[in-house]
């Protein structure tokens, strides 16, 4: 790998997401083969414990809601902040290369009309425009084909390329898929550090904030179908909205909201089992932790990523789509059953071999 490769990642903030999480994840993957590497956010907003950070981290401001009401013409006052940023970064050693992550993100980077980007595609764009009205999906669509018209875009998943390719507007330069990157042994040994949050019984954990394409509701009213379950431990943050779900399906006292965990890979693997009830997805880092982690997984068949992951004898714990009582007979058949994890259906995950792909990328495409 060439070491004298400068890159810049860049990302909205890290308030948690799994496409943040992998942002952070792939410049740290990137600093330990020894490129120069940094991390730029839209906006100084931190969940994660950056302590063992030792790669640079700049912030184009303290907070972006003052962009976010300019809609577009933000982004554009984002981005002339990332090229006056870059220009002040690139005094020793030009870019070589900037790899964006999320759509805010993305329309920040292409307004500078930087040359030598990758943007990578974390979700499935289509199920996102059907939970839009006509205009606004419309107003989506064009959008997004303006940001990735003629770029190099990345897709997280199989699927996530065949719906770009299929049903967008967009006619990308080039485009391919590389799975997200993870470190085995340090998701491990993580898993392994004591957690004073960490539950001292049996659960089912869901580890997915509430948003509205991670279906909460419909894995609660799966989890109310089951007889004589463990607790379920949500780390989504407590609300009003889960209150309501938990009491419109009798589930006082089964259902513990811990909220956002800094380290969620200990939660991992105290778990009996690890679901998933999203609608929609790119590549769910979960899943993925969950079984380097050595917990099994339920998740629905949604696009796009979990049937990806979730292959040879797993795929038959794949349950239908916003179907309450699909999810509920996955979760009872992975509840009776003691499936083996097979390490070699992980592979594709590998950070060294994730990295090595995104290099190769840039010096057959650039």
């Amino acid at each position: 790998m060439n070491k004298e490769l400068k890159i810049g990642v860049v990302v909205t903030n890290l308030a948690g997401s799994g496409a943040e999480r992998v942002a952070l994840n792939l410049a740290k993957f990137f600093h330990r083969f020894g490129l120069d590497v940094h991390l730029i956010l839209l906006e100084d907003l931190i969940k994660y414990d950056l302590s063992n950070i030792d790669f640079k981290l700049h912030s184009l401001t303290k907070s972006r809601k003052f962009y976010k009401k300019l809609s577009i013409f933000g982004d554009f006052l984002l981005s002339l902040k990332f090229k006056k940023l870059i220009n002040s970064l690139e005094n020793d050693k030009k870019f070589d290369l900037i790899i964006s992550n999320l759509p805010a993100s993305d329309s920040v980077v292409s307004f500078s009309g930087f040359k030598k980007a990758i943007y990578i595609i974390h979700n499935t764009y289509s199920k996102e425009f059907e939970n839009f009205s006509l205009l606004k999906s419309f107003w989506k669509k064009l959008k997004y084909k303006k940001i990735y018209d003629d770029k190099v875009l990345v897709c997280v998943s199989k699927g996530a390329e065949v719906d770009l390719i299929n049903n967008t507007l967009i006619k990308p330069k080039y485009i391919t898929t590389i799975y997200n990157p993870f470190d085995f042994e340090e998701i491990r040994e993580e898993s392994q550090n004591s957690d004073e949050n960490l539950p001292n019984y049996e659960y089912i954990l869901s580890p997915a904030a509430n948003r509205v394409q991670k279906r909460l509701d419909v894995l609660l009213e799966a989890y109310s179908m089951l007889k004589n379950p463990p607790k379920l431990v949500l780390l989504a943050n407590p609300c009003k909205q889960i209150d309501e779900w938990i009491e419109k399906y009798n589930l006082k006292g089964r259902v513990e909201v811990l909220g956002f965990q800094k380290n969620p890979y200990a939660f991992m693997r105290g778990a009996r089992l690890v679901v998933l009830s999203s609608e929609r997805e790119g590549l769910p880092t979960v899943l993925i932790e969950s079984l380097i982690c050595g917990t099994m997984i339920v998740s629905t068949n949604c696009p796009s990523g979990p049937s990806e992951i979730m292959i040879n004898n797993l795929s038959k714990y794949l349950a239908k789509v916003n179907n309450p009582s699909s999810l509920a007979q996955k979760i009872e058949l992975a509840l009776s059953e003691n499936e083996d994890i097979n390490e070699e259906d992980l592979k594709m995950f590998d950070y060294k071999n994730v990295c090595k792909e995104y290099i190769e990328l840039f010096e057959n495409v650039f």
